[in-house]
C-alpha cells in the first residue's frame, strides 16, 4: 500500500455516555468492532460491496444506508465514542446486520488497515470546515487526503460529501474536481443539517468519481 503524510483533521470530541451507550460499549463492541491489522473484506464480510463513512456522528446515516442497501457492509468510523455506542445500540435494536464500527482517526485507519482499491464508496457528511484560513490545512478534504481516498476506492467507486459551509463546498469543487449532485434519497436529516437549516445555511451535496481520477 502507498504511504502518505498525515495532518490531524478533527478536533477533540467529548461527551458523556448514557447508561444505554455504556451498556452497548460493554456488550456489543466485540461483535461490531473491526479487527486490528489490515482488513480483508472478502474474509470478513459476506456482502460484495463495502462503504466507509468517515465521521459517522450519531450513526443515523450509516444505519439508513445499511437498511437501504443490504448488499453493502458499512464501516462507520468516528472518534466520538457516544456516537459509536449509540449506533451499535440502534443497529442491535433494529437488527441491522451489515454495519461495523471503528473508533479512531480515519486517516490513520485508511493508511494502515484498508487495502488499496477495496472500497466501493467513502461517505463524508458534514466534516469539520475549519473555517479559519490558517486551519484550512486540517480539512479532511484536501489534495493529499484525496489521493489517499482514491487509492482505497475501486475504479468504479465514489466519494459522497455533504457540507453546510459554502466556502468549503466551493473549495472542494474547484480543487478536488467534485460535482454537485442531488441529495441521496436514503440520507436522513442529521442534527448538523437541522442546525444549518435553522441558521439559514444551504447544504451542498457533492460527489467525486474515482473513474475520473484513476490514472
Amino acid at each position: 500500500m502507498q504511504t502518505f503524510s498525515h495532518i490531524r483533521t478533527f478536533s477533540g470530541r467529548h461527551g458523556r455516555l448514557s447508561l444505554t451507550q455504556k451498556a452497548a460499549l460493554s456488550t456489543l463492541l466485540t461483535n461490531y468492532q473491526m479487527p486490528a491489522g489490515e482488513w480483508n473484506f472478502k474474509e470478513l464480510f459476506s456482502t460484495p460491496k463495502v462503504v466507509l463513512e468517515i465521521g459517522s456522528g450519531d450513526g443515523t446515516a450509516p444505519q439508513a444506508f445499511a437498511q437501504m442497501f443490504s448488499d453493502h457492509t458499512v464501516i462507520a468510523i468516528d472518534v466520538y465514542t457516544p456516537g459509536i455506542a449509540q449506533l451499535m445500540h440502534d443497529c442491535e435494536k433494529n437488527q441491522i446486520l451489515n454495519v461495523k464500527v471503528a473508533i479512531g482517526d480515519a486517516i490513520a485507519i485508511l493508511k494502515e488497515q484498508v487495502s488499496d482499491q477495496s472500497l466501493d464508496a467513502i461517505h463524508i457528511f458534514f466534516p469539520d470546515p475549519w473555517p479559519k484560513k490558517r486551519h484550512h490545512k486540517r480539512r479532511i478534504l484536501n489534495q493529499d487526503n484525496l489521493q489517499l481516498f482514491l487509492s482505497k476506492l475501486k475504479p468504479t467507486g465514489q466519494i459522497l460529501i455533504a457540507t453546510d459551509w459554502d466556502e468549503y463546498a466551493l473549495d472542494i469543487q474547484e480543487n478536488l474536481a467534485a460535482k454537485i449532485h442531488p441529495r441521496p434519497s436514503w440520507r436522513p436529516v442529521t442534527k448538523f443539517e437541522r442546525r444549518a437549516i435553522l441558521e439559514g445555511r444551504e447544504v451542498s451535496e457533492l460527489t467525486i468519481q474515482a473513474s475520473l481520477n484513476h490514472g
